[in-house]
C-alpha cells in the first residue's frame, strides 16, 4: 500500500512536469513564430515603399539585414537575390508563398531547413508592377527548441522529482501510519482523519457482532458440554478421517479410556472393534450406519451419522446406547418363541383338523357346529401365530444359508397388490402402485413377507379410502412406502410398534385376526437386508411405513 501511494504521487508529479514542459515549448514556439512573421511583414512593406522611389536598385544598397531578400517576376523568374546570383536560381512560380502573393497580394509559408533544428519562414508581397518581393528569416523548430531547453528541463525535472519523492514519502507516511496505529480492541478511540471514520465504524460493528457470536458460541459449547457430560449414552465426534474431536465421559467408560486426552487420536486407537471401524468408514461415505456391537462383554446400539456441509461429509457423530438388558430380554423371547412354536404346532394342527370335522357336520349337529367353527377359527389363528414365530426365529438367525437373488420391488408390489385386491375391496379400499422399477439383491421370500405384512396391515386397519405403494430409488438404496388412510398410530406407541406381540388396540387386533408379530417380521426382514424402516403417523389420518433397502 505504501509503495502504491508513493508511486502514484511520483507518477502524477512527473506527468505534470512533462505536460507543463510540452505546453511551455508549444507556447514559446507559437509566440516566436507570430513575432517573426510580424517582423517579416513589416520589413516587406518597408522595402516595398522604398522601392517605389528608388526602384530595384534600392535592394542592392540594403545592408545589415540578417534575413534574405528575393525579387521574383510575375512569371516566377528570380530577378534579384541578396545571397545568390539570380541567374543560378530556379523558377519560383511554384513556391506556395509566391503563388499566394500573386493571387491574393500576400503569401506566407515555412519550411524546414537542412537541419532538423531550424526552419525558414517566408513572407511574399506583390508589388504594384506585378513583381513579388519575398523576405525570409530562419528560426528554431519545435525539436530544436526542445533540444535547447532539454538540459534545463532535465535539471528542473530532477529537482522536482526529488521534491515529489520527499512529499510523496511524507504523504504516504501520513496516510498509512494512522491505519497501522488503529487499536483493533478500540477502533473508535483514535480517528486521524475523517475518511477513516466509515472503516473504523464498520470494524467496530463487526467486532461487536463477532463478540456476540463468540459469546453465544461459548454459551452453546458450555451447554453442549454440560448435556453430554451427564448423558448415560456414549457420544463421540470424529472428523471424516476418524480423528477424535470430542467425546463425553460415558464414551470414555464404554471405550475404556482411562488416561490421557484421546482428542486428536484415531478412533481405532481407542477400540479395535471391526463393526466400529466399518461404521466409521460407512459414515465417511455419507451413509447412516446403525448396528449392535459388542464391547467389553456388553451390547451397544451404535449409530454413526455423517455430518455434511455443501454435500460433503465434514464429520461423524457416533452414539453408543447400552442395549445389554434389551438384548438379553430379546434373546429370552426368541428362545421362548422357538420352544413354544415347536411344542404347539402339532396339537394345534390336530385341533384344527378335528374342528373341521365338527364344522362339516360329521358330529352331532345342535350347538356343536357353531362351537366347532369357533375352535377352527381360533386354531387357525394360533397356527398363524406359530408360523410368525418361526419366521421371526429364522430372521433372528440371519436367515440361514438362504440364497439371494435380484428382486424387482416394483413388480413385487404389483403382485402383492393383486393378491390382496379382493380383501381390499371388502373393506372399500383401492390399492394403487406408483413409482419406478427398482431392483435389490435380497431374499425374495423375506421381501415378499415384509411388503405383504405392510399392505395387509394397511388394509386391515382402514375402512374405505386408498392404500398407496410407492417404489423409488436413489444412488444407493431403494425405498418402498406404504401409505394408508386408516386409524393411525398415536405418537406414544410409535417407538414400540415394531416390538413383538405389541398391540396398540388389543381388542381391535383380536377382531382383525392379527398376531402382533407382523411389524416385528417387517423390521427383522428389513434389518436382514441391511436396511431400516420408519413410521410417520397421526391418529385418524393414516400411517406411512417406509422401508429403505440398499442395492447390495
Amino acid at each position: 500500500m505504501r509503495r502504491r501511494i508513493f508511486l502514484s504521487i511520483c507518477t502524477v508529479a512527473l506527468g505534470s512536469i512533462l505536460l507543463f514542459g510540452a505546453f511551455a515549448i508549444g507556447m514559446i514556439y507559437q509566440t516566436k513564430s507570430r513575432d517573426t512573421l510580424a517582423d517579416l511583414r513589416a520589413k516587406a512593406y518597408y522595402l516595398a515603399n522604398a522601392m517605389e522611389g528608388s526602384g530595384q536598385d534600392y535592394l542592392k544598397k540594403v545592408r545589415g539585414y540578417s534575413g534574405r531578400i528575393t525579387l521574383i517576376g510575375a512569371d516566377g523568374v528570380v530577378l534579384f537575390d541578396d545571397r545568390e546570383p539570380a541567374a543560378n536560381m530556379e523558377n519560383h512560380f511554384s513556391r506556395p508563398e509566391v503563388r499566394q502573393a500573386l493571387e491574393t497580394g500576400a503569401g506566407y509559408a515555412q519550411r524546414l531547413s537542412g537541419t532538423l533544428g531550424e526552419r525558414t519562414i517566408y513572407y511574399a508581397l506583390r508589388l504594384q508592377d506585378g513583381k513579388v518581393l519575398r523576405v525570409s528569416a530562419t528560426a528554431e523548430s519545435v525539436l530544436g527548441g526542445a533540444l535547447r531547453m532539454l538540459p534545463w528541463m532535465a535539471v528542473v525535472m530532477g529537482l522536482l522529482t526529488i521534491l515529489a519523492g520527499f512529499v510523496a514519502r511524507r504523504q504516504t507516511r501520513a496516510i498509512v501510519e494512522p491505519i497501522n496505529k488503529i487499536d483493533m480492541d478500540r477502533p473508535l478511540a483514535e480517528n486521524a482523519y475523517e475518511e477513516l471514520s466509515p472503516l473504523l465504524r464498520r470494524i467496530a460493528a463487526q467486532k461487536s457482532e463477532l463478540g456476540a457470536q463468540l459469546a453465544m458460541q461459548k454459551e452453546r459449547q458450555e451447554e453442549f458440554d454440560t448435556i453430554t457430560r451427564n448423558m448415560d449414552e456414549g457420544l463421540v465426534v470424529v472428523n471424516r478421517e476418524g480423528i477424535v474431536i470430542s467425546l463425553n465421559e460415558s464414551a470414555k467408560d464404554i471405550l475404556n479410556v482411562r488416561e490421557g486426552n484421546p482428542c486428536g487420536r484415531h478412533i481405532l486407537t481407542l477400540s479395535r472393534n471391526i463393526a466400529l471401524e466399518q461404521a466409521v468408514h460407512g459414515a465417511a461415505e455419507g451413509r447412516r450406519v446403525s448396528e449392535v456391537i459388542d464391547l467389553d462383554q456388553k451390547k451397544y446400539q451404535m449409530t454413526a451419522s455423517p455430518s455434511t456441509s455443501s454435500g460433503e461429509v465434514q464429520g461423524i457423530v457416533i452414539l453408543l446406547l447400552d442395549e445389554t438388558e434389551k438384548a438379553l430380554a430379546e434373546q429370552k423371547r426368541r428362545e421362548f418363541s422357538a420352544n413354544v412354536s415347536h411344542e404347539l404346532k402339532t396339537p394345534l394342527t390336530s385341533i384344527s383338523g378335528y374342528a373341521e370335522i365338527i364344522h362339516n357336520g360329521l358330529a352331532k349337529p345342535a350347538d356343536i357346529r357353531e362351537f366347532a367353527g369357533r375352535i377352527h377359527g381360533e386354531a387357525t389363528r394360533l397356527v398363524s401365530l406359530v408360523d410368525d414365530i418361526i419366521r421371526l426365529s429364522r430372521l433372528d438367525e440371519k436367515g440361514g444359508n438362504v440364497a439371494r437373488l435380484q428382486v424387482n420391488m416394483y413388480a413385487l408390489a404389483q403382485r402383492i397388490a393383486e393378491s390382496l385386491a379382493q380383501k381390499a375391496r371388502k373393506n372399500g379400499i383401492a390399492i394403487e402402485v406408483r413409482g419406478e422399477i427398482a431392483t435389490v439383491h435380497g431374499v425374495p421370500s423375506i421381501l415378499d413377507e415384509v411388503l405383504y405384512n405392510l399392505v395387509d396391515n394397511a388394509i386391515r386397519y382402514s375402512k374405505n379410502g386408498t392404500v398407496e405403494i410407492t417404489v423409488a430409488k436413489d444412488g444407493k438404496a431403494v425405498t418402498v412406502a406404504v401409505r394408508d388412510e386408516g386409524i393411525g398410530i398415536p405418537k406414544e406407541h410409535q417407538n414400540s410398534i415394531f416390538e413383538r406381540f405389541y398391540r396398540v388396540d388389543k381388542s381391535h387386533s383380536r377382531e382383525s385376526g392379527g398376531t402382533g408379530l407382523g411389524l416385528a417380521i417387517v423390521k427383522r426382514g428389513v434389518m436382514f437386508h441391511g436396511g431400516n424402516v420408519t413410521l410417520t403417523s397421526e391418529p385418524h389420518k393414516g400411517s406411512t411405513f417406509t422401508i429403505t433397502i440398499p442395492y447390495h
